[in-house]
């Protein structure tokens, strides 16, 4: 019996590694936009999630298309969704509306590159009024990672908002594979993004900090050992020996005292 289970957890175990799925990021997202004043700067694939990062630009679009979203050209406030509201984010899978996939948070929200919530949390909405022109917001869309047979996903917000203008939606987004040819790299995102700020604010606005390469581990193959370094051995340092004064060989003459002196002893 005691061999059955262990021939089970060691199934387990492989079959658990065959799904384990690597870590990357496409840095050149495919996808169709449904409003020009937001965009996807890039997708994060780690183990367990997709993490879509997320920038709008507030009361700023271009001229030839102003006129095409009157209505909804003049915001003054902006608001974030939490997963249980009814206007919420979604991924859709393009191919089958039946099958969808709910957020798991939204983290990192910031205004002009000020860290306004790490996390929705458990809030219904977060709300940041008195916008002016031009103001930047970002956030990152934590999911669950997908499974493998989605291939292209539609972002909405709200299932019952599909088709509203003024809605934060992304359709077709390609979920890319690791070995994807065109994930792109991080300046290919930098340069989207400044272009993408140019073209609505008139210059770029947003700065990046180069990602952190991955530190490489210290011991590379299996049988291969750190030598020890060899002990730093610090001498104790000598205490001054006390000055001795020389001895004297003979000792000392007495004094010489008077005749008188000597009668008497």
């Amino acid at each position: 019996m005691l061999r059955n289970y262990w021939v089970i957890f060691l199934f387990i175990l492989s079959y658990s590694t065959i799904l384990a799925q690597s870590s990357y990021t496409d840095y050149k997202p495919e996808y169709k936009k449904w409003h020009p004043d937001y965009m996807i700067d890039k997708i994060d694939y780690t183990d367990k999630r997709m993490i879509i990062h997320f920038r709008y630009v507030a009361n700023s679009m271009p001229k030839e298309t102003k006129s095409l979203f009157k209505n909804f050209y003049t915001i003054t406030k902006v608001t974030f969704f939490g997963k249980y509201h009814h206007e919420k984010w979604y991924l859709e899978n393009h191919f089958n509306s039946d099958e969808a996939f709910h957020f798991i948070d939204i983290k990192n929200i910031r205004r002009n590159g000020k860290l306004m919530a790490s996390s929705i949390a458990g809030n219904s909405q977060l709300d940041y009024e008195d916008i002016v022109a031009n103001e930047i917001f970002t956030c990152e869309i934590h999911f669950n990672r997908l499974p493998k047979h989605v291939k292209r996903v539609n972002l909405f917000e709200g299932e019952e908002y599909k088709h509203d203008k003024n809605h934060f939606h992304v359709l077709q987004i390609k979920v890319k594979q690791e070995k994807d040819p065109d994930l792109g790299d991080f300046s290919d995102m930098v340069k989207k993004v400044q272009d993408f700020e140019r073209k609505l604010t008139g210059s770029p606005r947003s700065t990046f900090s180069v990602p952190k390469k991955e530190n490489k581990p210290l011991i590379t193959k299996k049988d291969e050992k750190i030598p020890t370094p060899a002990p730093v051995i610090v001498k104790k340092q000598e205490k001054p020996q006390p000055v001795l004064k020389p001895r004297l060989h003979s000792p000392p003459t007495p004094p010489a005292y008077p005749q008188e002196a000597q009668a008497r002893m």
